[in-house]
This record gives structure tokens, sequence and C-alpha cells, in this order.
């Protein structure tokens, strides 16, 4: 018995490890932003609350998935793009936002093939082929000086953070949404507030190279819906191996019982 409760308690206590490691992110600008468009002006605790996992995305069963830019706080806001990119190869990306979307701006993403993703309604001529059905998000803030393009996939980034941000790498974090909060996404009408539902996330971004960054991560705010985040394939496989193990132990003691 006390094997296995050993062993759960590695695996479920790695999977906990993992998915409380937030981002440290200061300053009040975030804060403020998501509070002014929530209903009551109280979001969620930017850094107590943020979701997890966060890397890895994958669109849900209609292949379609919104996105609304929300608000940027930066210097950059003119020249920043986002979008989705290959994590086979970080090069090969699809823009949704370029450098002149402002607030309330909004775009479909939608798939389009076995692994093609595309803006709903362009061209085939925008269309990218990756390398597999999931993507991670990116900002572009390379056109300013100190920017550079960073990825929802931590380890695809180059630059390292102070001690006091625990020497992230990580330039996007996320917050999920399960109907308890209703947003205003719309700045020509502060009064329309929708459900922010399960199914629902923001995705907010720092747009700045560690580890002098501001580490504010409201450089670029984005909502999107029936995009789903997809466990990390190492925390699945030490989760596996705690239940292979509980499993194995179980069959053990019947054949010895």
């Amino acid at each position: 018995m006390k094997l296995n409760k050993l062993i759960l308690g590695l695996a479920f206590g790695t999977f906990a490890m993992a998915a409380n490691a937030g981002t440290v992110v200061s300053g009040s600008g975030l804060q403020n932003g998501l509070d002014s468009i929530t209903n009551g002006g109280s979001f969620l605790d930017v850094n107590a609350d943020q979701h997890l996992p966060d890397e890895i995305w994958s669109l849900d069963g209609s292949f379609l998935g919104a996105n609304r830019l929300l608000f940027e706080l930066a210097g950059f806001a003119t020249t920043n793009t986002f979008g989705i990119y290959d994590l086979g190869n970080t090069s090969n990306r699809l823009e949704l936002f370029d450098g002149s979307a402002s607030a309330g701006s909004a775009i479909v993403l939608a798939r389009t093939g076995l692994t093609s993703f595309n803006i709903f309604g362009a061209s085939s001529a925008t269309e990218v082929t990756f390398n597999s059905v999931n993507f991670g998000f990116y900002i572009d803030s390379s056109a300013g000086a100190g920017g550079g393009v960073f990825f929802s996939r931590s380890s695809d980034n180059a630059g390292v953070g102070d001690a006091a941000h625990n020497n992230t790498t990580d330039h996007m974090i996320a917050f999920a949404g399960d109907g308890s909060l209703a947003l205003a996404p719309l700045p020509y009408c502060p009064l329309c507030f929708g459900s922010f539902g399960a199914g629902e996330y923001i995705l907010a971004f720092e747009d700045t190279a560690f580890p002098g960054s501001d580490y504010d991560y409201s450089d670029m705010v984005v909502l999107v819906e029936s995009i789903a985040p997809v466990p990390e394939p190492g925390i699945l496989v030490l989760l596996g191996m705690g239940l292979l193990g509980f499993g194995v132990r179980r069959r053990k003691l019947k054949l010895t019982a």
C-alpha cells in the first residue's frame, strides 16, 4: 500500500509541480488592462491564476478558432505581429494580426487540411503546412529595438530572464475561462459583456528580450476560442509511468494473493 501511494504521489506530484510553475508578472499593466474589460472590474489574479499547460495548442473539432485582440500596452504596438508557428520549424509561421491591428480586431484561424492552416476566407496563397496538427503562438516584435520573435513554447526562446523572475524563458502566459466572469472585448462598446467561458483563453505576451525586459506581459493580449492547450508530452509520460507502475504493483499483489 505504501508503494502504491508513493508511485501515485510521484506521478501526480510531478503534474502538480508543472501546473503550479507560474511566470512572475511585474507591474500593474496587465492586471489593470484585464480588470478594465471585466464586468465588475476584477479579473483573475495575473500571477496566481495562470493556466497551464499553455505552450502547445490545437484547434477543436470545428477546425475553426476565433482570435480577438483585446489590447496592446507596448511601444512596439504598431509593428508587433501575432500568429501561429510550426513546432517542428519555428520559421514556418502563419501571421494572424499585423502591426495595423488594434483593440477589437478579430480573425478566424482555419485548419484546411491534414496539417495545413490558413486564415478563414483567405486566398490559398497564404496557407501553411506544419509538421503536426498542433502549433504554438508567437509574437514578432523584431521591428523594434530590443524586440525579437518569441514563442509560446518556452524552450523555443533564446533569452533567459533574471533571478527575480525565476530565470524564465516564458514570453507568453494564459488564462482560462470557466463562465464565472464576463468580458467586454469591444473597445467601442464597453458595456457589451459576454461570458468568458470554457474553451476560451486569454494569451498575454512579453515582447522584449530577456533579461532586459520589463516582464509586464501586457504587450499583446489576445482572446482565443475553440483553440485548446495540449498537455506537454513529458508530463504525460511521467504521469503514464506512474500509473503503469501502479498497475504493475496491483497485478503482482493479485498474483501473490
